[in-house]
């Protein structure tokens, strides 16, 4: 299958949206008047993303039980061994420079298998961006089962999925004791939806549009994304709980038309940004973790360095950290699972 370059430019986009956020609130929360905070909207696109790639991607494969376990180990391998490798780093690395002591097995074992946090209290993994994959994780779950059964079966699970939502917001019921739950009947789950609906529309060319009616859907999408940005800025009260209305739908807006308007021409700031959608899961893990340590350890001895001076050092020292992390530990890493997978998947035949 080939690649589709403008997502892996959203990718990277949706990374950086991330990265903006958490650098605004710690190094620079008057930077462009904190506008960027509103930065954590790149979770729902990356949301929007998973649900359109993991759809495309393995669609073919609904009702055909043989493919259940390949679809299992590739979505751990992608996910879990990576993100154990930088725990272990963090760990170790705050333990020595910090002088942390993760007493907690507990909690340690917790980050580790992404067994949900009550965020909403403030809880997070060792690596607290990481609170998300287990979103990812319920997704994949349920996909898998229409991969293991049928798609009529995942079709009407994704329906049953939806209505518990949709009681569970009807109902004004927000947090549960239990964190599982709250992550599945959370309405982020929705925007996975809207990803797997723009698959279906592009595998099936329900909707045939042009290149022009693709580029006015695209602005068009980009164009309600601020709007949707300014009212939450101006907190303006506008659907400001809603993010599967609020940034949801235009980010399915602009997939969709990026996806239309993919082609395999070049030029040097799409090969960049293509190379930083590859590596954009570690700069998502590797960021938040490396605002720390800059702040903990660099910016407090260097008080003559400006806000913004320590902002974009900060942006260009870790996405380049991140992307070098991609090419020297995540990419080998993923490449040799796959390779094993696929052997594996082989002598089962």
């Amino acid at each position: 299958m080939r690649t589709i370059y403008n997502l892996q430019i959203c990718r990277a986009v949706a990374a950086i949206l991330v990265f903006l956020a958490h650098a605004t609130q710690s190094i620079y929360p008057d930077f462009f008047g904190g506008f960027f905070l509103i930065g954590w909207c790149g979770i729902d696109f990356f949301f929007v993303l998973s649900g359109f790639i993991i759809c495309f991607i393995n669609f073919k494969y609904l009702g055909v039980p043989a493919k259940f376990k390949q679809y299992v180990l590739k979505r751990l391998a992608r996910v879990y061994p990576i993100y154990w490798l930088y725990t272990l780093i963090v760990i170790v690395t705050f333990t020595i420079l910090l002088h942390f002591h993760y007493k907690d097995i507990g909690y340690v074992i917790r980050s580790l298998v992404l067994y949900p946090f009550h965020t909403e209290r403030g809880h997070y993994p060792i690596i607290a961006p990481a609170h998300t994959l287990t979103y990812e994780l319920v997704f994949y779950t349920i996909f898998g089962i229409g991969i293991l059964t049928n798609k009529k079966t995942l079709l009407t699970l994704m329906l049953l999925w939806l209505g518990l939502i949709v009681i569970h917001q009807v109902a004004g019921i927000r947090y549960y004791q239990n964190t599982l739950v709250n992550v599945i009947v959370s309405p982020l789950n929705i925007e996975f939806m809207y990803g797997c609906i723009m698959a279906h529309l592009i595998i099936h060319k329900t909707i045939l549009i042009d290149k022009i009616r693709a580029l006015i859907l695209l602005f068009s999408g980009i164009l309600l994304l601020y709007i949707s940005c300014y009212t939450q800025f101006k907190n303006y009260g506008i659907l400001l709980d809603n993010r599967y209305v609020k940034f949801g739908i235009p980010f399915s807006m602009i997939i969709y038309a990026a996806v239309i308007l993919d082609t395999s021409r070049q030029n040097m700031i799409k090969r960049l940004f293509v190379k930083l959608g590859d590596a954009s899961y570690s700069i998502y893990l590797i960021h938040h973790v490396g605002l720390f340590l800059l702040t903990s350890l660099i910016f407090i001895r260097t008080p003559y360095l400006s806000s913004l001076a320590r902002f974009v050092f900060s942006l260009a020292f870790l996405i380049a950290i991140g992307y070098l992390a991609y090419k020297w530990l995540e990419q080998p890493l993923v490449k040799y699972l796959n390779k094993e997978i696929s052997k594996f998947s082989s002598r089962e035949r």
